[in-house]
């Protein structure tokens, strides 16, 4: 999230500016909706917050403060031509946060962490630090390329190449773990016979794909547009890429907030076998939050999945 006051950039930046600021303001007031009621939720049913609400608690706000930068960002470039250093270096920084905290939360919602087990296995553990660490590095480093090449500082083109071969395989090894990592505790939950986390996770499924059959779709769109040279001419739709990513983004975490929002049952839905009860009945439990007292009959007994 840079900007630049270079001739070839201003150009293009001035030109997209009126349909890139009240994209972003539009996804601050998203945020804040979303915040606001997940608030709400987390006062209503205080008891018993999982570790993963709170993490989602965590991913909204920064999401919410990143967009609301980044529209401050093209308000002071429209304004008056610039953006100053401190803009683009904090813009960097809330962004690159933004896209490694989604990633990882993604991830430990497909590992079952507070779902279908209290904590991860110390070698998922380990790898999941590593990962979003080694992720953070190169997404920083992409940003802050960005950043100097914005201030007029020369940037080793082996560099940038180095850095965005990287930054695209830990994508790739962050997305893969995600998909088998969903795969495998959709089919624990299948053999356990768990009907209602399984309905969950399958919905969850659903957006994923959704998401890269779209995600494939407007990426090839982009690049073929580039290679044909018709970036300048499309410039009136360029926002588009901008604004999906972003809308992308929003929407798998407002699903994963939708689905495993505060209820009165957090803990006993994570943690305890469902199949002894019907499905129906527990659905309609978590998803209006009925009553602390309509859960008694629920089995305790943890879930061995590991």
């Amino acid at each position: 999230s840079t900007l630049s006051s270079s001739s070839a950039a201003s150009d293009v930046y001035k030109r997209q500016i009126v349909y890139w600021m009240p994209v972003f303001y539009t996804f601050t007031i998203l945020y804040f909706f979303m915040f606001i009621v997940w608030c709400i939720f987390s006062i209503i049913y205080p008891k018993n917050i999982m570790g993963l609400q709170i993490a989602i608690t965590f991913v909204i706000l920064v999401g919410g403060l990143e967009n609301l930068l980044r529209g401050f960002e093209y308000t002071a470039y429209n304004s008056v031509g610039d953006i100053s250093d401190g803009f683009n270096i904090v813009g960097a920084f809330l962004t690159s946060v933004k896209l490694t905290i989604g990633r990882t939360l993604l991830l430990l919602v497909c590992l079952g962490y507070s779902i279908t087990k209290s904590k991860l296995k110390k070698g998922e553990t380990v790898g999941v630090i590593i990962i979003t660490l080694v992720y953070f590095f190169f997404i920083m480093s992409s940003q802050y390329i960005s950043v100097a090449q914005a201030m007029g500082n020369d940037v080793s083109d082996t560099y940038d190449y180095l850095v965005t071969l990287l930054l695209t395989v830990a994508n790739f090894i962050f997305f893969a773990w995600i998909f088998l990592a969903l795969l495998q505790t959709m089919k624990e939950l299948d053999d356990a016979a768990q009907t209602v986390k399984h309905q969950m996770y399958r919905k969850l499924s659903v957006i994923l794909i959704i998401a890269v059959v779209l995600s494939v779709l407007v990426f090839v769109c982009q690049v073929a547009l580039e290679m044909a040279s018709q970036v300048d001419n499309a410039w009136k739709i360029w926002w588009i890429w901008e604004c999906y990513w972003e809308l992308q983004y929003f929407v798998v975490v407002s699903t994963i907030a939708l689905i495993w929002r505060p209820s009165a049952n957090n803990k006993r839905y994570a943690y305890s076998q469902l199949d002894n009860l019907d499905p129906k009945e527990i659905e309609v439990e978590v998803f209006a939050n009925a009553k602390d007292s309509s859960s008694e009959d629920l089995p305790v007994d943890p879930v061995d999945v590991n």
